[in-house]
């Protein structure tokens, strides 16, 4: 048991937060379809022709995922520069997502093959409170939306290639404002997904209590 509460338990512990809220912010990031309705929301099809916004987000999109490069005639090449860091980032979160996933599963395998099924349960629900805790802080960082986001960027980027003229193609498609919608909609649903497991571990182990 050891092994177990030294160094199995504190990585599954750890790894959880990762994989719920990387994965939720690598496939709500690249819904097409919300952008879309975004767009309709924020007033952008009135700056930009549909066709031409409609066709830019899905190339984006198809890009960050490596399934096909930039339009050129759209995008600025100060646009693609950024693009570019950003795609290095959002393959960098889906290597993350997959190995964290592998390895969270490993480890679950083995806590199910080793210990008692109730010892599972606490770890389990005990990573989750941690996810919750790790959120509540995140959920900070959203209230003060604007400077998080500069330091986001300063962070993540080496360069100076974030800083664009606010003619430019791509700041009419993105707005400040989308990216907070953005980030307010991977915060809900990380949370919801995390409450939505919680639940059930915490029950199972309420109940344990009580019959034994």
């Amino acid at each position: 048991m050891f092994l177990e509460k030294k160094i199995i338990f504190p990585l599954f512990i750890s790894s959880f937060p990762i994989v719920i809220i990387f994965s939720v912010f690598w496939f709500l990031s690249l819904d097409v379809q919300w952008y879309k309705k975004e767009f309709k929301k924020f007033h952008i099809y009135e700056e930009v022709d549909k066709n031409t916004a409609d066709q830019s987000i899905s190339n984006i999109v198809l890009y960050l995922q490596g399934k096909e490069p930039l339009d050129k005639n759209v995008f600025s090449p100060q646009a693609r520069y950024h693009l570019f860091d950003v795609k290095i980032i959002f393959q960098a979160i889906r290597v993350v997502v997959i190995i964290f996933t592998l390895f969270g599963a490993a480890l679950l395998a083995y806590m199910a093959y080793a210990l008692k099924w109730q010892d599972v349960i606490k770890v389990f629900s005990e990573s989750l409170i941690i996810t919750c805790i790790f959120l509540f802080i995140v959920g900070i960082f959203i209230v003060f939306f604007h400077t998080s986001f500069e330091a986001m960027h300063k962070l993540f980027f080496v360069n100076d290639l974030w800083l664009f003229d606010p003619s430019d193609p791509l700041i009419q498609l993105f707005p400040e404002k989308l990216f907070f919608d953005l980030g307010m909609r991977i915060y809900v649903f990380s949370c919801l997904l995390s409450i939505f497991l919680l639940l059930p571990s915490v029950y199972i182990k309420k109940n344990f209590k009580i019959n034994n």
